[in-house]
């Protein structure tokens, strides 16, 4: 902080003068790790820990008139004008977020134009067994049908499970089961 009144943040800035930038300097050299320290507590964010001291650093420079204590016990006057500057960086108009009215979704988001994944699969014919594999199945127990059909368009154990009211388990087993009894049977 050498030449702190060298370039004014604008035209409308007051200069400091020399006693006041002298202060300002000693208090830099003083505090100014021990504030950037407590900004990256509040933070979690190196980089915007030291965003924010230096903001805290140009309130301090404005209102140093104020300061009535000695240097030596500022640290608690610079702490709030740190405190103050990160929930200034924080406030809603830094926010980015754009709002929506959730309670509305069919008013506020566009319906997609392709048909819903269940139409589409409606619409689109069940794959037919071979006649010799469709009988091999057939001659299954209900049950073991049941699992062998279901894992066969994809269902997971779970699924297939609760479909046929049993535990993961059992789904796993007479699905594994019924494919070695369907290996015997078409290898005949």
């Amino acid at each position: 902080m050498d030449r702190i009144d060298a370039h004014p943040v604008s035209p409308q800035a007051e200069r400091l003068s020399a006693s006041t930038a002298d202060r300002l300097d000693r208090l830099f050299r003083l505090y100014n790790q021990r504030l950037v320290r407590l900004a990256r507590n509040l933070t979690n964010d190196p980089a915007t820990a030291e965003d924010v001291v230096m903001d805290a650093w140009v309130k301090a420079g404005r209102s140093l008139h104020q300061l009535v204590s000695p240097d030596a016990e500022a640290f608690a006057w610079l702490a709030v004008l740190t405190r103050h500057a990160v929930s200034d960086f924080y406030k809603a108009s830094r926010n980015r977020e754009i709002p929506r009215d959730w309670a509305d979704a069919v008013a506020s988001f566009p319906l997609p134009a392709a048909p819903a994944a269940e139409d589409v699969a409606l619409a689109e014919p069940e794959p037919e067994l071979p006649e010799h594999l469709a009988a091999a199945v057939a001659a299954l127990p209900a049950e073991d049908q049941a699992v062998v059909l279901l894992r066969a368009e994809g269902m997971p154990y779970a699924a297939v499970a609760g479909h046929v009211g049993r535990r993961d388990a059992y789904a796993y087993n007479h699905f594994h089961r019924a494919v070695g009894q369907l290996r015997l049977a078409l290898a005949r």
